[in-house]
């Protein structure tokens, strides 16, 4: 992608990406790009560094700022219709798709440990949603749930 584009939501497969970006690598040679604040970026620009080459970038919001030609994000993507469709040509797979959901969940509650900053604060929910589905394994679905209030049915009378 071109400096001041917009970070893409998609990746090349139109698999959706969840979590942050990961890695931005200079789309021509695939190195590494550095992480930079915008103004170190802003002050490459002058003429004064025309003969060296820099290899750092920068997100801010929705867009990207780089120092080269063009640049590849990377991350983590999910569609389910994809891993379905792989779960199912793969007879041997370890992972049933209904376990699908619980399995993100304990990835994205797991995040904040390998430095994933949560500006969202969706952590302690997707550490929830991820309890959830392991005490469904440990106690069948056959008996009652801890299920938040805000998610039963509750009705006066």
């Amino acid at each position: 992608m071109a400096n001041l584009a917009n970070t893409p939501t998609l990746d090349a497969n139109s698999d959706p990406f969840i979590g942050m970006f990961d890695a931005c690598v200079d789309g021509s040679t695939g190195q590494p790009l550095t992480v930079q604040p915008t103004q170190t970026l802003l002050d490459y620009e002058n003429a004064f560094f025309d003969n060296v080459d820099l290899y750092n970038y920068c997100i801010v919001g929705n867009t990207i700022q780089h120092s080269r030609s063009t640049a590849i994000l990377q991350g983590c993507v999910w569609n389910r219709t994809t891993r379905a469709t792989a779960y199912d040509a793969d007879g041997n797979s370890p992972l049933p798709p209904i376990l699908a959901n619980t399995w993100i969940a304990g990835v994205m509650a797991n995040l904040g440990q390998i430095g994933w900053t949560d500006g969202a604060g969706v952590i302690p929910m997707y550490s929830n949603l991820y309890q959830q589905g392991i005490q469904i394994l440990r106690i069948g679905a056959g008996t009652n749930l801890n299920l938040p209030l805000a998610s039963q049915n509750v009705v006066a009378g």
